[in-house]
């Protein structure tokens, strides 16, 4: 029982970790973009 849920936990974690960071990569992207404009 706790294995699963740390296991879940675990998953979970990566998985959100994984989206911080594109999240993060789209926000410096957006950024670049925004000081080529002015």
């Amino acid at each position: 029982m706790k294995l699963t849920i740390c296991l879940d936990f675990f998953l979970h974690f990566n998985i959100s970790r994984k989206t911080f960071k594109i999240r993060l990569l789209a926000d410096e992207r957006n950024l670049h973009s925004f000081n080529n404009l002015i």
